[in-house]
């Protein structure tokens, strides 16, 4: 049973990207359920309607590790509502590194680059949605700008 439930991403990619689905939850299940813990690797296949309001991917991590965590997360800040499906199942083909995903992964200066657009796109989210106290208006921006001097 264990082994069945050891499904191919956690052999294959870090453990966390698909842990909130609750395989044992899922397998189990007589009907759908919400995720309710969520972690910033998560990245479920996910089915949504495309509309004028629907997050778009985030250019800046096309091809590389954040592309869906980064849209999950943007989700997730819009109030989206993840609901498992027991009685579905999603088929996916292996994914090959690219020669960008490669350099992101291994290179020490592509993976800084991939940390400071992965902070520059968690303070949008902030500030987009007002999540957190990361609120900053023109004139607190101007007196930390003069608090700086």
């Amino acid at each position: 049973m264990d082994v069945f439930l050891n499904h191919f991403a956690q052999r294959l990619t870090d453990p966390d990207a698909h842990r909130s689905t609750d395989y044992r939850h899922w397998f189990r299940a007589k009907g759908p359920y919400p995720v309710e813990v969520f972690n910033d690797k998560y990245e479920p296949y996910v089915v949504i309607k495309k509309t004028a309001t629907t997050p778009q991917f985030d250019e800046r991590f096309h091809d590389g590790p954040l592309a869906r965590i980064s849209h999950i997360m943007e989700l997730l800040a819009a109030g989206y509502e993840f609901i498992v499906l027991p009685l579905a199942w999603a088929i996916t083909e292996p994914s090959f590194p690219t020669a960008s995903s490669e350099s992101q992964a291994y290179g020490f200066f592509s993976q800084t680059d991939v940390y400071v657009r992965r902070f520059e796109f968690i303070s949008e989210l902030m500030q987009n949605y007002k999540l957190g106290p990361c609120e900053q208006t023109e004139d607190t921006m101007e007196d930390s700008i003069d608090d700086a001097r």
